[in-house]
């Protein structure tokens, strides 16, 4: 499991770090109302390429994981996320013009960027699949193609300076469709198929219980996505561009921080759907917390001197947005990794419960900061949010097992030799 996170971290490392560097790129390129307006063009997208997976990428990993083949499985899933997208686009394309305000030049970006969610959804599917196989060689090549694509392209532009919202949203649309050719070796390799009590192959996991699965999974995924990503969504017609590029440079900053518990969190779903350990969830979850807390603090620092050398002097006024960002993904953090143990234990609805609950909570308290408060307002409702989802994440986790909460938050004198020993595990892969 060691060895698992430790690609995991560098497979959500290098990304981070990739996206961190196309951040400055694109705010110096564009300018404030420009970030902006490519931040309202591709939030839509962000936001149905992750709420309109319907939990399936997680329902291909835990069936994967528990029985050791998920072909079948997944080609059910890839039909299923096909139509999905097919009918997501006709809808936003539909629903557009009265989202955005008639003199804004953002909803043809938004038309064209919403091309790309079909593809999303293929390869969310496939990242699911990986991860149910302990594949993390091949999440980590996609997310760093990804995202290193992104950055080279840009960068180009930029240089040339042809870095423009349109060419930036092209760019973004195009990028998040290729990472399907790293997962083409994994699905080359022919796998074990499992069978049935009398010796015939099995057909893998019927339409029912997928569908079961994912959407008991897919409330608590929508919530979280919501949680996550709403905010930018509802900033379009509750503030102005400037506030919100000032907002999403600082998620864009905050969310470099999650690295380590992104890797945590999904390799502990994956393990534990194959073998239930509460001892082992409880120590990923604090060694989760301490190098989360670790990387928010030093974010925190460079924050104060590098904002504006690298963003440029409009965007300083990001910093306090970032810092509460940052309070928000650390005490958000033991909660997340005790939610991915309750959706491996097979009550991934409990987890769907906090998350909706926060979410509508978020919901609430953006529509009532935003207007007065702008990006610092849309800030504090996220920590808000992080706040209620971690907590009731680990109530349920004690009302399930009988676990104590403490030992998810309290870390121990043997946890920080264990977190160093995953720093240099992680330092040594390639």
């Amino acid at each position: 499991m060691g060895r698992n996170i430790a690609i995991s971290v560098v497979g959500n490392l290098l990304p981070a770090m990739a996206g961190f560097a196309s951040a400055p790129v694109l705010a110096q390129g564009l300018g404030l109302d420009g970030r902006g307006e490519y931040a309202a063009a591709t939030a839509p997208l962000i936001l149905a390429g992750s709420a309109l997976a319907f939990g399936l990428p997680e329902a291909i990993t835990y069936f994967t994981a528990k029985t050791g083949s998920g072909r079948r499985t997944l080609k059910r899933a890839l039909l299923i996320l096909t139509a999905v997208g097919v009918a997501g686009t006709s809808l936003a394309w539909a629903v557009f013009p009265g989202f955005f305000s008639e003199a804004s030049s953002a909803e043809s970006l938004a038309r064209l960027a919403i091309l790309a969610l079909t593809p999303m959804l293929l390869v969310s599917a496939l990242r699911g699949y990986a991860s149910g196989c302990q594949s993390w060689i091949f999440v980590a090549w996609e997310k760093t193609a990804t995202a290193s694509l992104r950055l080279v392209v840009f960068g180009l532009l930029a240089s040339q300076q042809q870095l423009t919202p349109f060419a930036a949203v092209t760019t973004f649309g195009l990028t998040a469709c290729v990472g399907f050719l790293a997962y083409v070796p994994l699905l080359i390799v022919k796998r074990r198929r499992p069978t049935t009590d009398n010796g015939r192959e099995s057909d893998g996991t019927s339409y029912g219980a997928l569908g079961s699965y994912s959407i008991r999974i897919w409330l608590g995924a929508l919530g979280g996505i919501l949680l996550a990503r709403i905010d930018q969504t509802l900033m379009i017609p509750l503030s102005t561009n400037s506030q919100l590029a000032l907002y999403a440079v600082a998620v864009t900053i905050s969310e470099a921080t999650l690295i380590f518990n992104s890797a945590v969190r999904d390799v502990v779903f994956a393990s534990q759907s194959g073998k239930q350990s509460p001892g082992l969830l409880e120590r990923a979850a604090r060694i989760s917390t301490l190098m989360t807390a670790a990387l928010c603090a030093g974010t925190a620092l460079l924050c104060v001197f590098f904002i504006s050398p690298l963003f440029g002097k409009e965007f300083g006024a990001s910093i306090p947005v970032v810092m509460v960002l940052l309070v928000g993904t650390i005490i958000g953090n033991p909660g997340s990794v005790a939610g991915a143990g309750l959706s491996a234990a097979g009550k991934p609805q409990l987890r769907s419960y906090s998350l909706l609950m926060a979410c509508t909570i978020n919901i609430v308290a953006v529509l009532i900061l935003v207007p007065g408060l702008g990006a610092m307002g849309a800030a504090i409702a996220t920590l808000i949010g992080n706040v209620v989802a971690g907590f009731l994440n680990l109530w349920f986790q004690k009302l399930v097992v009988g676990a104590r909460i403490r030992d998810y938050i309290a870390p121990r004198r043997e946890d920080f030799h264990y977190a160093v020993r995953l720093v240099r595990r992680a330092a040594r892969r390639p």
